[in-house]
């Protein structure tokens, strides 16, 4: 299996296409819903999303790393129990508080967060499977099922679009069902004590890989934040749009070519043919740098032409914005890919370590851009220039892995 084939390029088209729709469907909820709607959407949806993100305490990213058929489908039991479980304590621990209230959002939530999680699973079951079809048609079908619904729907409020991003996620998870009972998914589950030692031996993904994906999400959520404390909203607006952008390429194929790359080296490990893990990592180099020479010029035009196409008015200053936060968007395409190394051979108290310094690094820029009083865009370069040198280390950091 190649990083590039005919068989992985479905992959990347649905990926791409699905992207295409979601930008669609943001335009159409812009032109449709209130922002208050909009607002109220985007809190519940985050809250849903978090909980069924954390639900699976990463248990799904074991699934590609497996020896055979039977272990990825023990692993995908495991963590559908995970997450049940994760989801139910939440939910009396929210209910026993202030934090919930048992109401139509309470069970949006649950179904949201649920959904969430199960179907993340599947959807790894079915990259092990080297099942790139499927994996390339399942976004691309939830786009057009978000879509659709949401065009037959005519209340304004933010209940309306949750409703159909949830039903969206059920019916989704019924394919998926589907689809991976169709690959020699066996839902059967065994005893307990079975999945309390598989549990236990695997317990280095909710030690170390889930606290670096809560340093991503802490990463992803607080750069706006920060922005907003030391500048003001319309930074915070340009900063956003110019990186929902910018991280496109990230999106499409940097994220199809990671997993793609995670599980073709996880069998290789296995076979310990660590030639051919060092080759498919060259493979990938290669992949990136020439996106990276060719996409982001690319976006570049596109973000300085689209006012020919929409009104941007009032969105002045967006371009130069873009061109710095260019290093930063080319240093997150190499971290996520590089990062499977470590996840592969085991190693994930490195992996643990680089999202920290990442995360460390980001909030120190934050502090000194603050006590040095420096202008938008000097904290834009200071910001790109300095997650681009630490991002890099990181995968330097990864690579070794390979050497030891």
């Amino acid at each position: 299996m190649k990083l590039f084939n005919s068989k992985s390029l479905y992959f990347y088209i649905g990926s791409g296409l699905a992207q295409v729709v979601t930008i669609i469907t943001t335009f159409y909820i812009i032109k449709k819903f209130t922002p208050e709607a909009f607002g109220e959407f985007s809190y519940y949806f985050s809250i849903g999303s978090i909980i069924g993100s954390f639900a699976t305490l990463k248990y799904e990213l074991s699934i590609p790393l497996s020896q055979n058929s039977v272990e990825a489908n023990d692993k995908s039991n495991l963590t559908i129990l995970v997450s049940l479980a994760f989801n139910l304590i939440f939910s009396l621990i929210g209910l026993s508080t202030s934090l919930y209230q048992f109401n139509i959002y309470f069970l949006y939530i649950l179904l949201l967060s649920n959904t969430v999680s199960i179907n993340a699973c599947f959807q790894q079951f079915l990259l092990y499977k080297e099942e790139h079809f499927l994996n390339g048609l399942t976004p691309l079908l939830f786009s057009i099922l978000n879509l659709g619904i949401l065009l037959f729907l005519t209340q304004n409020n933010g209940e309306v679009i949750l409703s159909s991003y949830i039903t969206s996620n059920i019916i989704m998870l019924i394919i998926y069902l589907i689809c991976v009972k169709r690959n020699g998914y066996d839902i059967l589950f065994k005893n307990i004590s079975f999945y309390k030692q598989l549990f236990r031996k695997h317990l280095d993904f909710p030690r170390y890989v889930l606290p670096s994906s809560i340093a991503n999400i802490l990463l992803a959520y607080c750069n706006p934040i920060f922005i907003g404390y030391l500048f003001d909203k319309n930074n915070v607006g340009l900063f956003s749009f110019s990186l929902r952008i910018l991280m496109l390429p990230s999106i499409v194929i940097g994220s199809v070519a990671s997993s793609i790359y995670r599980t073709k080296i996880a069998k290789q490990y296995f076979d310990n043919d660590i030639e051919g893990i060092r080759y498919q990592t060259n493979n990938l180099f290669l992949i990136l740098i020439l996106l990276a020479i060719f996409c982001f010029p690319i976006l570049i035009l596109v973000i300085k032409y689209i006012p020919l196409v929409i009104d941007m008015s009032r969105w002045k200053g967006v371009v130069p914005v873009a061109v710095f936060l260019v290093p930063f968007a080319i240093s997150q395409l190499f971290f996520q890919p590089f990062s499977n190394i470590a996840l592969v051979f085991k190693k994930n108290k490195i992996l643990l370590l680089q999202n920290v310094i990442q995360l460390v690094a980001t909030v120190l820029v934050y502090i000194i851009s603050f006590l040095c009083k420096f202008e938008f865009e000097v904290f834009l370069m200071f910001f790109s220039a300095t997650l681009l040198i630490v991002s890099f280390y990181s995968c330097y950091r990864f690579h070794k892995i390979l050497k030891q």
